[in-house]
């Protein structure tokens, strides 16, 4: 039993001077053979313009609520939102849906292809296909407008069209506001409107 302990003693002994040099001779010869293969001083993305990353980085399925100063909830969802490599205060997004809600219950609904958020002006800039939809009854097209996240304030500075109670219209700008918890649509630059008695009455 003693002679046993002995050679066990002696293996463990041996064990610790023999494997840790066994490692460092299998680590010295990995550098040895990553040496003769080669190196690269250029990493594998250094091809790749640092603008081009920023702009692939973002968050899909982004959500944004917040309440206006006027009372009215607002809800924002969008595909993707990604930051802007030119200013790290402005989040450009896809496909945006936002929701405007008073609290009498006034909605207005509205999507878009594009969308720039300005954090600095507290807004968003919306692009390509803006629909907006009221719960009283208008649908209005427009090339582009732009959304106040602080109050109820929804201006567009170029030509909307769009159908409601009144009949057809277009306009060369519009602006939504919000008054007696009433939204307020205000249309200017030569207006030109089909009255529709019939869609007025509902008949």
């Amino acid at each position: 039993m003693t002679r046993a302990s002995d050679n066990y003693s002696r293996f463990v002994a041996w064990a610790k001077v023999v494997l840790p040099l066994t490692a460092l001779g299998l680590l010295s010869t990995l550098f040895l053979i990553s040496d003769r293969v080669g190196t690269s001083d250029t990493l594998p993305y250094a091809d790749v313009e640092l603008e081009e990353i920023a702009r692939e980085q973002g968050i899909r399925a982004p959500e944004f609520t917040s309440v206006t100063d006027d009372g009215a909830s607002i809800a924002i969802v969008a595909d993707k939102a990604r930051p802007d490599p030119d200013d790290l205060k402005t989040v450009l997004v896809d496909r945006i849906v936002a929701t405007w809600i008073n609290t009498e219950g006034a909605r207005l609904d509205i999507t878009a292809e594009k969308g720039i958020l300005h954090g600095a002006q507290n807004n968003v800039e919306l692009t390509d296909g803006v629909e907006i939809l009221s719960s009283n009854g208008y649908l209005i097209n427009a090339d582009s407008l732009t959304t106040s996240l602080q109050t109820t304030e929804i201006t567009s500075d170029r030509p909307v069209r769009g159908i409601g109670p009144i009949g057809q219209f277009d306009a060369g700008a519009m602006k939504i506001t919000q008054s007696d918890q009433r939204h307020v649509m205000v249309f200017s630059k030569g207006v030109k409107l089909i009255y529709d008695p019939l869609r007025e009455t509902g008949e």
